[in-house]
């Protein structure tokens, strides 16, 4: 550790292990949504994005206070993940993003075109 003393930590560095995440289709059955794509697992998160009914674009989806999910995903491969939409939603233009631990820019399928689909009424 010279020239330091003491307890000498280093910076972390963080590594996605993997398939690379990223989003190929989303599609909607009543008020389920499936979205398929690669890099999924049970530590994804997505942000969803939809009009919200006073106007304006929300995001239903991403970590609440204490870190908690507020949209729970079923990942039924790491190709797949389905959630049940939030009721209140207006139809219309919609986004799904999915990120994944440490969620950092290199673990979200971040812009991607194939995110985006129209909410229809469930």
């Amino acid at each position: 550790n010279a020239p330091f003393s003491g307890a000498v930590t280093s910076n972390a560095v963080s590594v996605a292990v993997g398939a690379r995440i990223g989003i190929d289709a989303v599609s909607q059955a009543g008020t389920t949504l499936t979205v398929d794509g690669s890099g999924f697992s049970s530590a994804t998160v997505i942000n969803f994005f939809a009009a919200a009914a006073g106007g304006g674009i929300a995001n239903y989806g991403g970590l609440g206070p204490g870190g908690a999910v507020l949209l729970p995903l079923t990942v039924g491969s790491p190709q797949q993940f389905t959630f049940i939409l939030p009721a209140g939603l207006v139809p219309g233009p919609a986004y799904v993003q999915a990120i994944n631990p440490p969620y950092v820019p290199f673990s979200s399928s971040g812009d991607d075109a194939d995110g985006a689909f129209t909410l229809m009424t469930p």
